[in-house]
Formats: C-alpha cells, sequence, structure tokens
C-alpha cells in the first residue's frame, strides 16, 4: 500500500542517514511514481456545476466502481443543499463524509448577516478577523481560477489514488460526470425552474456537522 511503501522509505532514511535516490529506468531517465511503486492518480475538478444529490449517492456506493482506489479525497456539493460544502474522503474501503467548513462566499455571507442582526455582538473582533480571512481566501481563489461567475467557489474537487492495474479512470471520470447535472438540468438549476432544494431526495442530510448553514 501507499502507507506501506511511506513507512519502508522512512525506515531506509532513518538507517542510513541519506535518503534513496531515484529509480532509473536503463536509459537513465528516473522512473515516474506509477512505473516504481505500481500507482497513479488523477484529478477531477468542475467549477460550478453540483451532483445531483441521488445519482451521486449511487456512484459512492458503487463498491466494484473503486476497486483499485487506494486513496480518495476531495469536496463536492450537490442541489439538495446548494450552500454546503461536503468533504469526502476514502482510504481503502473505509469511505468518510462530513461537513467541517463553508464555502468562501458562503461563509462570508453568514458573518456579516450575524454582525447585522447582533448574534455576534459580543465576539465582534474575532468575527471581523474572520471576514478578513474570507476575504483573503476569496482573493486567492479568484487568483487561482476557481471561482465560478455565478456559483462563485462551489465545486466539485476530487483526488483518486489507486493501483496502476485495477483502478479504471475512465470509468470513474464517466461516473462522476454522469452523476452532475445535465447542461438541461444546470440551466434550469441557475434560472430557479427546476425543483428547488427541498424537492430533492437528500441522501446526505444525516452526514456529521461541524457548522451549521
Amino acid at each position: 500500500s501507499v502507507a506501506r511503501t511511506h513507512g519502508v522509505m522512512c525506515a531506509s532514511t532513518a538507517r542510513g542517514g541519506q535518503a534513496k535516490g531515484p529509480t532509473l529506468n536503463e536509459d537513465g531517465s528516473v522512473k515516474s511514481e506509477a512505473e516504481e511503486y505500481g500507482i497513479k492518480h488523477f484529478s477531477i475538478r468542475e467549477l460550478g456545476r453540483p451532483f445531483h444529490p441521488e445519482r451521486w449517492h449511487n456512484v459512492l456506493r458503487d463498491f466494484e466502481l473503486f476497486s483499485g482506489v487506494m486513496r480518495a479525497k476531495g469536496c463536492f456539493w450537490t442541489t439538495a443543499e446548494p450552500g454546503t460544502r461536503v468533504d469526502y474522503s476514502l482510504v481503502g474501503n473505509i469511505a468518510n463524509l462530513i461537513i467541517n467548513t463553508t464555502w468562501a462566499d458562503v461563509g462570508m455571507a453568514m458573518l456579516k448577516q450575524g454582525l447585522e442582526d447582533g448574534r455576534f455582538a459580543d465576539r465582534r473582533s474575532s468575527v471581523e478577523g474572520a471576514l478578513q480571512r474570507l476575504t483573503a481566501d476569496m482573493s486567492r481563489l479568484k487568483g487561482e481560477g476557481l471561482w465560478h461567475p455565478v456559483t462563485h467557489d462551489r465545486r466539485v474537487d476530487l483526488v483518486f489514488i489507486g493501483d496502476i492495474q485495477k483502478m479504471d479512470e475512465d470509468r470513474i471520470r464517466s461516473a462522476v460526470q454522469d452523476a452532475m447535472l445535465t447542461e438541461q438540468e444546470f440551466e434550469d438549476f441557475l434560472a430557479g425552474r427546476g425543483p428547488k432544494p427541498a424537492e430533492y431526495a437528500n441522501p446526505f442530510k444525516m452526514v456529521p456537522r461541524c457548522v451549521k448553514i
């Protein structure tokens, strides 16, 4: 596994006092991670377009699809709760979901509203500091191209690491794309013509929450 490989590398370094140099091919070129350890990774990033909650939930329950995946992590959002960021991690066969933070623009709106209605009157200084940090985060996201003109920093952002022989990248990519709203669904969603968030079945409503939206 990745963990075992890392452990061997650390132990070797500790004993020898020097890190092991890169492994070379016969022509002198450095072996890639995939060639040396038999693993590869890929990422999927989609700005603005959310998952259909039930379609995405069905993908996450397809254990056979993720055979060969050693590790996965990232964040996503769905039409059932457009303002909620869900963080996702997968290690082996163990998957975890948690709502641990907010999208930057959602957090900004929550804090500003709390200051206006007096909810944060006793912690005004700390809230103003948080607003400054969120403002900096939003500037950074815009600079990195992670800002959608309508949905702002909401995105699907996933990374998969797995066995080069067993992890089916094309199939996973296709399943993830199919779980997102179609172009027509997304157009209707932005225009308010599709189902309202409360009208979607929400299979993620029981995900543990460290923040309330």
